[in-house]
């Protein structure tokens, strides 16, 4: 199941699943956090003018006059990319906000196809810098990341496959 952080906290502390990987934290008594790998978040544009000329950063500047495209609000990633934002001084009303979506997907195709700029994972758009349609920059001041969790309830009977999965999955991003 893909969908935004908040829905899938939701839906382990429910049972309707055993676990799920999130980009945020919600403090839950019942849920246990197991940090997997860090991920940069970093600004995304199109490979187009104006963004093709610009050097290795955007300026705060330069951020609040460009189209913003946005994921929902229970999004780990919008909830890290407006903490980001508010270390620079920069509201969410600061912003030039255009859309709002559900769907990563949709918002890559949207800034491919030049409609606006957006804060989003590395790891998330690396095909398509690779292919040349999506530039991504740093923030002004200084790079920055988030922790990606595994997140499972404490007090649940958890199959044997799914903590095997888990334990896997700890070896395997521990080595990276």
């Amino acid at each position: 199941i893909e969908d935004s952080s908040i829905q899938i906290i939701d839906m382990v502390s429910s049972g309707k699943l055993d676990l799920g990987f999130v980009g945020t934290k919600v403090e839950h008594e019942q849920l246990c956090y197991t940090p997997i790998l860090n991920d940069e978040l970093v600004l995304v544009t199109p490979n187009k003018p104006p963004y093709n000329k610009q050097k290795t950063k955007i300026s705060k500047e330069n951020l609040i006059e460009y189209p913003f495209l946005m994921r929902n609000h229970s999004s780990g990633t919008t909830k890290e990319a407006l903490y980001i934002l508010s270390r620079l001084g920069i509201s969410e009303n600061d912003l030039k906000i255009i859309a709002k979506m559900n769907n990563i997907e949709i918002l890559q195709q949207c800034i491919i196809e030049g409609l606006g700029v957006s804060i989003l994972s590395k790891n998330t758009v690396s095909h398509w810098v690779e292919c040349g349609k999506i530039l991504t920059f740093e923030l002004e001041k200084s790079p920055s990341f988030r922790q990606l969790y595994m997140v499972f309830r404490k007090s649940r009977y958890t199959p044997q496959m799914i903590k095997l999965f888990a334990q896997f999955t700890k070896q395997k991003y521990k080595t990276l």
